[in-house]
């Protein structure tokens, strides 16, 4: 008697783990919304926490903590005027290889005001013939964010 009341114990704690991954498993599949554009020819997943606006050349993705800014149409010369083109750093994600390359600026030096330093992290891809530049706010701190890792890797170009 006391053999069943622990099989029938150890089935419903069974039964209850496997509950708890299918649901954990379900709700991070709908933490993100895919977006796509017709006339840039890109899509990827984002987070639902982000707000995103986009346009034929820029792509604003942000919330709180991130804020990135996709340039879908690199002007002659950006690429190399940030120093993305001898960038050595190189980041695969999925099918994607990006050139990054943290890059510090500095706010203007005035009386009475501090000066701050503030880091932007730029990754660099080129897809399908096309250049992109992503450029992440210092206001991502610490390591790369699960959500920021999610879109790069789904980004894709038609």
């Amino acid at each position: 008697m006391l053999k069943k009341v622990y099989m029938i114990v150890g089935v419903l704690i069974l039964a209850l783990v496997a509950i708890t991954i299918i649901s954990t498993q379900t709700n991070k599949t709908s933490q993100y919304n895919k977006f796509t554009s017709e006339s840039t020819g890109v899509s990827f997943n984002y987070s639902k926490d982000w707000n995103i606006t986009s346009d034929d050349k820029f792509i604003t993705l942000s919330s709180e903590d991130t804020r990135i800014l996709i340039t879908t149409n690199p002007i002659e010369g950006q690429v190399e005027g940030l120093g993305l083109s001898t960038a050595t750093q190189v980041l695969k994600l999925g099918a994607n290889e990006y050139k990054v390359l943290d890059k510090e600026f500095k706010t203007p030096e005035e009386k009475e005001v501090e000066q701050k330093t503030f880091t932007f992290t730029y990754y660099y891809l080129v897809s399908a013939g096309k250049g992109f530049i992503f450029e992440v706010s210092p206001m991502q701190k610490g390591e790369m964010s699960s959500d920021l890792q999610k879109m790069l890797k789904t980004f894709t170009v038609k």
